[in-house]
């Protein structure tokens, strides 16, 4: 399960108008080929895509979490928002737990809903916002503090809570045993990772420079970095400890990359409120367009991809939709 959460990108979402499916065919100049799917069309904001078993899914206007299929070329409601106590947006899907945001009018906590035995389970809960990054291998990251905090990890079957840091902004990501954070450090920003079999903590990319949204799947960590005269993208490498670099452009930024088995993928911004998505093939090394350049209400595009299947959100029509692309090779 992929999911990517920006706690400073929350907004209400409300009414959904109406809604359909657009799919577009785009060819790289050579393989691989991408199917570009723009998933809702909303007078209001659908956001927080999270892909599973090969369908992606959304926190819809409509109230709840909404689904699309690409094998039955379907859109389904997973669950309703009444179902669910205080919902503000999903953070995390696996096939029995939905792991949510609430707000409460005031503060933000987290929460899951268990399909197996039909009940809520409360992760977070009292004064002082608390925001879910990620859910893997049935654990929770969350931030105590909102936007910049403490690092958490929970257990749902456990109920085990373990601190992982006093210091995380933004976001974590989560593999297996494995978790991986950005945080400030002397000359800019570096990346850290957290074991949660033998606690140890690792400092995986610590020098100069401003890096930001690690990514890990696997043994593989992705993250970005951006200064004045390049953008680009890293990978290490957990066993072997090698750092190598991805990809480098001197033309544009580069956002929220992240990986799966054959494909990295990352936000395209070329220009102020203009953005798009750009992939590469981590066999060949070849760069292809998923999403051409277009309007964007900010400068950051965050992709998520699982398997061959890339999602994200985009402000294309003045509003927030969900698009989706499967790639091909």
């Amino acid at each position: 399960m992929k999911h990517k959460f920006i706690f400073s990108s929350f907004i209400v979402i409300f009414l959904l108008l109406f809604f359909l499916v657009s799919k577009t065919s785009v060819i790289a100049d050579s393989s691989p080929t991408v199917d570009l799917y723009h998933l809702t069309y909303s007078y209001y904001r659908e956001d927080w895509p999270i892909i599973y078993d090969n369908k992606v899914y959304w926190t819809d206007s409509r109230g709840g979490v909404y689904g699309y299929d690409f094998a039955a070329n379907t859109e389904f409601l997973l669950i309703d928002s009444s179902v669910l106590t205080d919902f503000f947006a999903a953070i995390g899907y696996d096939g029995r737990f939905l792991v949510y945001n609430t707000y409460d009018g005031v503060f933000y906590n987290v929460k899951a809903y268990d399909f197996e035995q039909y009940k809520i389970i409360t992760v977070t809960e009292g004064i002082g916002s608390k925001v879910a990054s990620d859910l893997d291998d049935k654990v929770v990251t969350y931030i105590d503090g909102g936007a910049c905090g403490k690092l958490y990890a929970y257990d749902l079957l456990s109920g085990e809570r373990k601190l992982i840091t006093e210091q995380v902004c933004n976001t974590a990501n989560i593999d297996h045993r494995f978790i991986v954070w950005g945080y400030a450090v002397p000359n800019g920003s570096g990346i850290f990772g957290y074991d949660l079999k033998t606690d140890i903590k690792y400092d995986i990319a610590v020098g100069p420079g401003y890096r930001s949204s690690p990514d890990i799947l696997k043994n593989r960590i992705i993250w970005s970095i951006n200064n004045n005269e390049n953008a680009e993208v890293y990978i290490y490498n957990l066993k072997t400890h090698e750092e190598e670099l991805l990809y480098s452009s001197p033309n544009y930024w580069i956002s929220w990359p992240s990986i799966s088995n054959r494909y990295a993928v990352w936000g395209k911004n070329t220009s102020q409120h203009v953005s798009g998505v750009e992939g590469i093939d981590l066999k060949t090394g070849q760069v292809f367009e998923i999403q051409e350049q277009g309007q964007h209400q900010n400068d950051n595009m965050s992709v998520i991809i699982e398997g061959n299947i890339a999602a994200w959100m985009a402000w294309r029509t003045g509003n927030g939709d969900i698009y989706a692309a499967v790639i091909n090779h």
